[in-house]
């Protein structure tokens, strides 16, 4: 019983195998090819130098705001707030919670959290 089966599966893989090779003879998948259209390709992005994700305590300024970078195709957009739970890009049209947006630490923030992380390993030498 356990030896048909594995012939049976044999007999499966070459068939299958078999057909892929008449459909290449009879150009099937070429037909198929050439009647779709080609998919758009993703752009890829790269986030900018020192971009993190928004954090839960992240903060803009009421006068000069923050610039946010879409998550999907890393649009820059400028914020005055963070009073909202997802927005919308207004390049890509694609919607994002808070915390998949990135943003740039500013010189201040990164001054905090160096001073931090020092107090953290034992002072300053």
């Amino acid at each position: 019983m356990y030896e048909s089966n594995s012939l049976g599966s044999q007999n499966y893989k070459q068939r299958r195998v078999t057909m892929k090779f008449f459909d290449w003879l009879f150009g099937k998948d070429l037909e198929e090819q050439l009647d779709s259209t080609p998919p758009q390709a993703e752009r890829k992005w790269r986030k900018p130098n020192g971009a993190v994700q928004v954090w839960r305590y992240c903060r803009a300024s009421k006068v000069y705001g923050r610039e946010i970078y879409c998550p999907h195709c890393g649009a820059p957009s400028t914020v005055y707030n963070f009073a909202w739970s997802a927005l919308k890009c207004s390049n890509c049209e694609n919607s994002a919670e808070r915390r998949k947006w990135y943003t740039v630490r500013t010189d201040k923030e990164l001054k905090r959290q160096i001073a931090q992380a020092e107090a953290k390993a034992g002072g300053k030498k």
